[in-house]
């Protein structure tokens, strides 16, 4: 359990990216797949980093990496919704298929998304070293259950947004 945050030390860098403003805008914009993937990467290798550090049984460090990558994922997430579905939803036809295949893909995203906050709601609050042979289970789990939502976003989602650069044109 968190007993005093100052034992989890962040450098300026993570400070700035943790409250650095997401700037929400409707419009398309060439560069935010290139972005989205970029933040893929980022969580993998912080995620990476948790499993690193809870296998030297360093439960201070892996606390920390899992703090930030839950600030990492909610700002992943916020520009998920904000740049790519409501731009998508907004653009697309009114029921068409493709608007309901992006409603659909919310939702299943959604569900994911719900389950890795609540993973990440509970070894925050919790901590690591209590009970590290449960949260390296869980984090099993949920590193698959990321795998897979960034996967489908590079594989579906993101070619849905760039297929429609034109459509508020």
């Amino acid at each position: 359990m968190i007993k005093n945050i100052a034992n989890y030390m962040f450098s300026k860098k993570d400070i700035d990216v943790l409250t650095s403003p997401i700037i929400m805008t409707r419009e398309y914009n060439e560069n935010v797949v290139e972005e989205l993937i970029n933040n893929h990467k980022k969580l993998v290798v912080i995620i990476t980093d948790v499993h690193k550090y809870t296998q030297k049984n360093d439960y201070i460090k892996a606390q920390r990496e899992l703090l930030r990558f839950a600030s990492e994922l909610t700002r992943h997430v916020t520009k998920v919704q904000y740049k790519v579905y409501d731009y998508l939803e907004n653009v697309l036809e009114p029921k068409s298929e493709l608007l309901k295949t992006v409603v659909e893909f919310r939702k299943v995203m959604r569900k994911v998304q719900k389950e890795l906050r609540l993973f990440l709601a509970c070894w925050v609050a919790k901590g690591i070293e209590g009970n590290p042979d449960a949260f390296i289970e869980d984090l099993e789990i949920n590193t698959l259950r990321l795998a897979s939502r960034l996967k489908h976003e590079e594989e579906m989602l993101y070619p849905m947004y760039e297929d429609c650069r034109d459509a508020a044109a």
